[in-house]
């Protein structure tokens, strides 16, 4: 026995020699001279200088004999636990020498023991480190900022609150705020540590971008420190830029503020730069293109040299033992993110097209060999051919094959009608990449019908859909032709099986068909009606009416869906964006309609090539095309659409506001106006008062028990269907008091109570999302169930119960609860009680 346990001692010490027990032993003899016993467990306390130096220099050299290979070792996970301490009550003793010291430990303790280890007394950590970045001196900065850098890098997500709240407590951000303003001419090591730190907190925590875009002082020393001819200095001040950008009203800022964030940022991206500089730039770049007005300003400013930067990002690289390294990966992958400004409209895309555009776009599709095969003189369209499928089968860079797809369909869709291969550095080279989009096109598009299957390459087929669509004559005539002679084999079946799934989904009979194949048959269906050929037989199988009735089926049963692979317009979803409406792509949400419409309007469009069109079309839908048009038009009316005058004013209730004026009318209470025909059409409640002969009939105004604010909603959903405006949401949410907060969500909580006596049970449950989403306060949920008890709503009442439920004993004990009604405290001491009984069952 006494054999086996001296084995697996020994096993277990495998990897320490002398020296290391020497150090323990020596370690835990300095410890001994600050450690104390009470109630709370073994804690550490001493004031004398002298000791806490004796006690971090042990520290310091117990880490140094600490190796890879012995750091998982259960003697260092023991000694950790009792280092912390001793270090973290040493930096708080403020004396500057021993902080020095103290906080440079700190960061080699960090930097040697595995972060599993550090995670597990992570608090412990943050707080002293974090508390010490108040001091004045620069060097105790510089290393408690390069402490909390590395353990945020690796932080789990599940420590995230705990973490946050202690970086609350301790000040942090101010803290960091005040060193970079006050920065002057400390060394470069200062600011980039800091502004690091700054970056990494605004990333993993939203809510706390706003008081640093906000700080205009902070932006002018950034402005400065742009300047600054250390590039790391500069890359960290992209970063930071990055992070702001990620809050929509922090991007405007930057935009707003000059222009020192867009040129830093096309400077940087400069070829003749370092990676980690230009990927910075690229980085911000993204941030910016997220919405059109960053998009715009981009453009407007530094159109030229930023998308010579593109192109060079996306063209100087080159392969090693047949693979890119993770940095040229990073800095294509940024290029190819920015690249798609091209699917908006602009004066980007003569550049695009001058600089070459279609060759940069070859080299990431296909290798050197297919490329030198291309430059062959005489090639025929068999050959072509053959060298596309080759190209397509091969596993080159096949990451970025969706970006390439979309970069040329939004080069096709943007296009001007006379674009010619004047304006072309290479037209083989556009030519074949249409030759391959259309084959790809073609093989996706027959592979996943034949086995039903989720369709995978949705880029190629939107690509080819823009082509034949595109304004310019010549890549549509190009995208045509090819199209035409790859879908010339079983086009009658494509047909045929695409208007048998659309019909069958229409009528409402169940077929094995996902919203992903269905987006692939519309774009089909789209594309085999651009082209003359084949639109015939399209026409000849009741294409219009299918397609119309498939469409009406979407508009009526609010049906949606969304593309399925990645954002056109932002590539890292790892990024957390905040205070952002959700801006869609170009077809947003209702990619259904749209390439539905597309098809449709092909189809209507050239029905004049069929004889007798006029009595067939009548035949087959019992009205004429311009009815048919009529009755397309009301499905996608929208709330922006001019229209008649209003016939109605719906008036909000409370007080007359002092400065209300309305440019419509002299009324000077609260109002809006509407038109009766929208109202009735929208709403049950509304049709039986406006069209029952009722008083409410003949007036020109109807009282409507909400506020303002509730009113606005209110009308904003009747149009379009959509609750707007929306509350704050992001960081200007988590920067707003409880009263406003409150005064955010009251307008959903009239309009919750509204909308069920109105029966309005789409706009009642998104009332009622909004209000769950926004619940963040017992002093929020206690006037929310006030509130629902008088109005009857006793959902909304349980909603708020549930909330509250977890704190129930704590607010009865405290007497916050006598505000309450006891049959409403009863409904919360039933929430807490079923919550309770789960919490056991779990």
């Amino acid at each position: 026995m006494r054999s086996s346990s001296t084995k697996q001692l020994a096993e277990n010490n495998r990897g320490l020699n002398g020296r290391f027990f020497t150090l323990h032993s020596r370690l835990y003899n300095a410890l001994g001279l600050g450690l104390r016993n009470d109630e709370g467990g073994r804690r550490w306390c001493c004031t004398d200088v002298e000791t806490q130096r004796h006690v971090v220099r042990s520290i310091d050299a117990f880490l140094d004999c600490i190796s890879s290979d012995t750091s998982q070792h259960p003697l260092i996970k023991e000694s950790v636990a009792d280092i912390v301490p001793a270090l973290g009550t040493t930096l708080l003793q403020k004396n500057e020498a021993v902080m020095k010291l103290a906080s440079k430990v700190f960061v080699k303790m960090v930097n040697v023991i595995p972060n599993s280890i550090i995670e597990s007394c992570v608090l412990d950590v943050v707080h002293p480190v974090s508390s010490s970045l108040s001091s004045c001196h620069v060097p105790v900065v510089i290393s408690c900022s390069t402490a909390l850098n590395l353990i945020l890098s690796y932080l789990s997500s599940k420590r995230d609150r705990e973490v946050w709240k202690v970086l609350e407590e301790t000040e942090t951000i101010d803290n960091i705020i005040h060193h970079i303003r006050c920065g002057g001419s400390k060394p470069a090591e200062f600011f980039l540590e800091t502004i690091s730190l700054l970056s990494k907190i605004l990333w993993r925590w939203p809510s706390s971008r706003f008081c640093v875009w906000n700080d205009d002082g902070l932006l002018e020393v950034l402005g400065s420190l742009s300047l600054e001819p250390i590039l790391s200095v500069r890359a960290a001040v992209l970063q930071l830029y990055s992070t702001i950008a990620l809050c929509s009203n922090g991007a405007k800022k930057l935009l707003d503020s000059g222009k020192p964030p867009l040129r830093l940022m096309v400077e940087s991206m400069d070829s003749l730069n370092p990676n980690f500089l230009q990927l910075a730039g690229f980085t911000l770049a993204e941030c910016f293109a997220a919405n059109e007005e960053g998009r715009l300003k981009m453009i407007e400013s530094y159109c030229e040299p930023l998308v010579k930067a593109i192109i060079h990002g996306l063209s100087n690289w080159s392969l090693h033992s047949g693979k890119l390294s993770k940095d040229q990966m990073s800095l294509i992958k940024g290029a190819c993110c920015v690249s798609k400004i091209i699917c908006w409209p602009g004066k980007h895309h003569s550049y695009f097209w001058k600089l070459g555009i279609e060759s940069v776009l070859l080299k990431l599709f296909i290798d050197d060999f297919h490329i030198k095969l291309l430059s062959h003189q005489f090639l025929s369209s068999e050959e072509l051919e053959a060298i596309a499928r080759d190209c397509l089968s091969a596993n080159f860079l096949p990451v970025l094959k969706p970006h390439v797809w979309d970069i040329l369909g939004g080069l096709a869709a943007n296009c001007a009608e006379d674009f010619n291969v004047q304006m072309l550095k290479s037209e083989r080279h556009l030519n074949f990449l249409i030759t391959c989009a259309c084959l790809g096109f073609v093989d996706s598009f027959r592979s996943t019908r034949q086995s039903c299957q989720n369709a995978v390459n949705e880029p190629v087929s939107r690509a080819v859909l823009l082509m034949i669509y595109s304004p310019s004559k010549y890549i549509a005539s190009e995208a045509k032709s090819v199209l035409s002679g790859l879908l010339k084999l079983n086009a009658k079946e494509d047909i045929k099986y695409i208007l048998n799934t659309l019909n069958a989904t229409s009528s409402g009979i169940y077929y094995p068909v996902s919203n992903n194949l269905q987006v692939i048959n519309l774009i089909s269906l789209a594309c085999y009606s651009g082209l003359p050929q084949y639109r015939r037989y399209v026409l000849k199988n009741q294409g219009i009416k299918i397609l119309f009735s498939f469409v009406q089926n979407l508009s009526r049963n609010h049906v949606h869906t969304e593309r399925m692979n990645t954002s056109l317009h932002f590539c890292d979803h790892n990024m957390k964006m905040c205070c952002y409406e959700c801006e869609e792509d170009w077809q947003g949400e209702e990619m259904f309609l749209l390439f539905g419409l597309l098809g449709l309007a092909e189809l209507v469009h050239h029905l004049g090539s069929m004889k007798g069109h006029v009595d067939w079309f009548v035949k087959q839908f019992e009205f004429t095309e311009a009815q048919i048009i009529t009755k397309v038009q009301e499905i996608c009316i929208n709330s922006c659409a001019s229209g008649p005058r209003w016939d109605i004013i719906l008036e909000a209730k409370g007080d007359k506001f002092e400065d209300w004026m309305c440019e419509a009318c002299s009324l000077l209470q609260p109002h809006l106006h509407a038109h009766k025909v929208i109202l009735c059409a929208s709403c049950d409640h509304m049709r039986a008062l406006l069209c029952s002969g009722m008083q409410e009939s003949q007036s020109e105004s109807i009282k409507v028990d909400l506020g303002w604010e509730a009113l606005v909603r209110l009308v904003n959903w009747f149009y379009s269907g959509k609750l707007l405006p929306k509350p704050k949401y992001g960081c200007l949410w988590h920067n707003l008091n409880e009263k406003e907060k409150f005064d955010e969500v009251i307008p959903y909580v009239e309009l919750y109570c509204l909308s069920d006596s109105w029966l309005l049970e789409d706009l009642h449950k998104e009332c009622s999302r909004v209000i769950a989403a926004c619940l963040d306060s017992v002093n929020m949920a206690i006037k929310i169930i006030q509130i629902a008890a008088v109005c009857f709503q006793w959902d909304l009442v349980d909603l708020a119960a549930k909330f509250i439920a977890p704190h129930y004993h704590r607010l009865r004990n405290s007497g916050d609860l006598l505000e309450l009604h006891e049959e409403l405290v009863d409904v919360i001491r039933v929430a807490s009680v079923r919550l309770s009984q789960r919490s056991d069952h779990i």
